[in-house]
């Protein structure tokens, strides 16, 4: 297991901590980031009362708020390299806090192109896992990573995109 320091975040401070990338036979799984998001308790669990976080205050911001690694993976063999999840991206998508637009950056540190990758795999389509699967360039957007297919789960594609009464949404 190979280890390197990066920008990530524990749960109380903003601080580097320890990257990993493991092999399993042929294939190398390398853990990235997009930034972070940084929110109050009850935004995400809402029907958690307050005073149900006090045995984990530990594991909040010094705010009280919990802060969320935007992550995703570059899983390589000898036959393709994939991502998995492409984070939230360089766009601001109006969050109170939150840092993101780094997955490139952090892909370089680790000397992965954007233009080696052969397949963008998308867990589930939440705007943190598909906001970077477009940039903005010079002729306005593009894909990312221009050489890839894009799997997305059949099941997220029909319900964000054809569900009865639900609209399509703006970053799919």
């Amino acid at each position: 297991m190979a280890k390197r320091l990066c920008l990530t975040i524990t749960a109380r401070k903003r601080r580097p901590l320890p990257d990993y990338s493991v092999r399993v036979g042929d294939v190398e799984i390398t853990a990235l980031s997009d930034g972070y998001l940084e929110f109050e308790p009850s935004n995400f669990f809402p029907n958690v009362p307050e005073e149900d976080w006090q045995p984990y205050l530990d594991q909040l911001t010094d705010e009280g708020r919990i802060l969320l690694n935007i992550g995703s993976f570059v899983v390589r063999s000898s036959g393709a390299t994939v991502l998995i999840d492409t984070g939230l991206g360089g766009v601001d998508h109006g969050f109170d806090h939150s840092e993101s637009g780094q997955l490139l950056g952090d892909m370089s540190e680790r000397g992965i192109s954007p233009d080696e990758i052969d397949v963008v795999a998308i867990t589930h389509l939440h705007l943190d896992h598909v906001g970077g699967n477009l940039i903005l360039r010079d002729r306005g957007y593009e894909p990312t990573f221009r050489n890839a297919k894009y799997w997305i789960p059949r099941a997220d594609w029909v319900m964000f995109t054809r569900r009865s009464g639900m609209k399509m949404f703006s970053y799919i």
